[in-house]
């Protein structure tokens, strides 16, 4: 069975209440391209790059908080080790 080059099944991530089968870019295109492709590799992470769909994914996440809410690399890694330490919400 030859793999679709076109329409990977990767692309097809996820079902509406309606029981269709939405493809990625259903969900992000009307997003800011950094949102969307964090969301993008996030849903695709098994099917295509493994873990380094998840580290772009995150870049691009810190790229966003760093560009957007002002947050210097510092606290970037502040909140990532106490994130990581303390575990979220604690």
């Amino acid at each position: 069975m030859s793999k679709d080059k076109i329409n990977p099944s990767y692309y097809q991530k996820g079902k509406c209440t309606c029981g269709k089968s939405l493809q990625t870019y259903d969900f992000v295109k009307d997003l800011p391209f950094g949102e969307g492709s964090a969301i993008k590799y996030i849903v695709r992470h098994k099917d295509k790059g493994k873990s380094d769909d998840v580290k772009k994914a995150l870049w691009l996440v810190i790229a966003i908080l760093i560009r957007e809410y002002d947050m210097t690399p510092k606290d970037v890694l502040s909140f990532t080790e106490d994130l990581l330490i303390k575990g979220y919400g604690q």
